[in-house]
């Protein structure tokens, strides 16, 4: 037993300075590499940092992140340029608008995914055999964009403006609420509604593409946006020409 007990001392004595020098040793690790490290460089770049007032005052720390970390709801509205895309009919632009409010969700890093609800005034008119006919349509639109965007220069600690450029692109879907069309000559001006279960009705639904450009600025609690947008129309909207949408928009909007 005596031999066993020293035996067990000598152990423990010999070992101890290596478990010492051990549990001093500052941790180490190596540098990540690929897909690792820009995990590793969007974590830093969207964390939050410690500090008094982050802990006291969560919603005025959350304002200093980066633009692309933080969730935020807006509203934007602005003038178009709408027309029809026909081969069988020239149609030329008339002013429309685009008013709405939307949602922007962050991704990973540097995708974010924005779903839109929007009122949009849409229309076209065309010239021909002494007469000008207009065409206005109302519609409800929801719009789907997934948005990239270029990383902010500072890391969401200074306070002060921020630029972010993006672009963005997906579907949207429409539904018609309304259509009048106004044909003018040298007598008169007939308007006629051109709704569903009328004669020249238009189709009730629509759907397509719609895609853009932009920049948010952050100004202290607000984001700033201005967007252009080109908005195109996959379903011919009249059963009797091959008539499909077209609109160039140019929106501005707020976030918070």
């Amino acid at each position: 037993m005596s031999r066993l007990r020293a035996f067990l001392v000598f152990v423990v004595c010999a070992t101890w300075p290596a478990r010492a020098a051990h549990a001093q040793r500052p941790p180490t690790s190596e540098p990540a590499s690929g897909p690792q490290r820009l995990s590793q460089e969007t974590h830093n770049r969207c964390r939050r940092p410690e500090s008094d007032t982050a802990r006291n005052f969560r919603p005025q720390f959350a304002q200093n992140r980066p633009l692309g970390c933080q969730r935020g709801f807006g509203f934007e509205g602005g003038p178009a340029a709408t027309t029809f895309s026909s081969p069988n009919t020239t149609f030329a632009s008339r002013t429309g608008l685009v008013l709405g409010s939307y949602v922007y969700w962050p991704l990973s890093d540097p995708w974010s995914f924005q779903p839109e609800i929007q009122y949009g005034l849409k229309g076209a008119r065309s010239v021909g055999n002494g007469a000008s006919t207009t065409l206005v349509l109302n519609y409800i639109e929801a719009p789907l964009f997934l948005r990239m965007s270029t990383t902010p220069k500072s890391d969401g600690r200074r306070r002060g403006s921020e630029v972010v450029f993006f672009g963005e692109a997906g579907p949207e879907v429409a539904v018609d609420l309304s259509c009048q069309a106004s044909v003018v000559n040298a007598s008169a001006t007939q308007t006629s509604s051109c709704d569903a279960g009328t004669a020249d009705a238009v189709a009730s639904s629509d759907y397509g593409v719609i895609g853009g450009v932009g920049a948010d600025l952050r100004m202290r609690r607000q984001v700033f946006t201005a967007v252009l947008r080109y908005d195109v129309g996959v379903k011919s909207i009249s059963g009797g020409s091959d008539a499909r949408n077209r609109a160039i928009s140019m929106l501005f909007g707020i976030r918070w």
